[in-house]
């Protein structure tokens, strides 16, 4: 649901003339990027901590 949410509001920020499309796929990358680095990053401290 929420990636569909988010497709959404990258397809109307181009729609509406706000962004360019590289601008909305730069975003995509940065913020999958930075999801997928802190997800691991919290894997790593949990199991960590809980040891």
């Amino acid at each position: 649901m929420l990636i569909f949410w988010a497709l959404l509001v990258g397809y109307s920020r181009i729609y509406l003339g706000v962004h360019y499309p590289l601008d909305v796929l730069t975003g995509c990358f940065t913020g999958g990027l930075l999801g997928w680095l802190f997800a691991q990053l919290y894997k790593k401290a949990d199991q960590n901590i809980f040891k």
